[in-house]
């Protein structure tokens, strides 16, 4: 397990969560449609594999003598469903999808310290139609990475079906932002950088803050294509 300072991002993100207890802020959420002949359990395994080989999933955040760090749990140390919710009965699948996403983005997805900051959802809404349903905390994700990481599991899909190597997938990892953030804090650029906005803002009062678990919604529409 690694411990990890956080960013400059996610310092902004973690403690503007806590200065706004009653509010939730920081929840990303997604339904991303799919059709075709697919298979449900082939794209579990494909979600898994996604989430083993990225880091940013298998984040966690802790609290160490009243400091926030991160921890990246290796392969050993979590887990994770993907329930199946058949919508295919209702009159409107898609639009019962939908609000059940954004429903679901109002909930807390953190419920302790060590908990993982994503959710995956998969639903049947009829005859060779489907939607994936993902959730994240921004503290580890951002709209950009969500529709990256939502492409890149069609990508170990497709390579699946094709029986081919899912080796060829690339996959990025969010510890080699952390620790170009952690150089450049420790570099004269950052100094000069803050002594810049020191000079510009004056003193601002001391940050008190306690750990809280309030997030919100900010849903948007992915299709992802997946070859037969």
């Amino acid at each position: 397990m690694n411990f990890y300072e956080l960013t400059l991002p996610q310092e902004n993100i973690y403690y503007d969560n806590i200065q706004h207890p009653d509010t939730p802020l920081y929840t990303l959420s997604g339904l991303c449609s799919i059709s075709g002949d697919f298979n449900i359990e082939l794209f579990k395994q494909s979600i898994a594999i996604l989430v083993e080989r990225t880091d940013a999933f298998r984040t966690v955040f802790c609290e160490i003598e009243g400091r926030p760090f991160q921890k990246i749990l290796g392969k050993e140390e979590y887990s994770f469903d993907v329930p199946i919710i058949d919508f295919s009965g209702e009159q409107n699948p898609y639009e019962t999808a939908l609000k059940f996403t954004l429903e679901s983005s109002l909930e807390n997805i953190i419920n302790d310290n060590d908990s993982l900051l994503f959710e995956f959802r998969i639903f049947i809404l009829g005859n060779n139609s489907f939607a994936w349903m993902v959730k994240y905390h921004h503290l580890i994700m951002d709209s950009y990475a969500q529709t990256i990481l939502s492409r890149k599991a069609a990508e170990i899909y497709n390579s699946f079906l094709k029986k081919r190597s899912i080796n060829e997938v690339e996959f990025c990892q969010y510890s080699d932002f952390v620790k170009d953030d952690l150089f450049y804090r420790k570099s004269g650029e950052f100094e000069a950088d803050r002594q810049y906005w020191l000079n510009a803002i004056g003193n601002p009062p001391e940050l008190i803050y306690t750990l809280t678990n309030k997030l919100s919604v900010n849903s948007k529409q992915l299709k992802i294509h997946l070859n037969h």
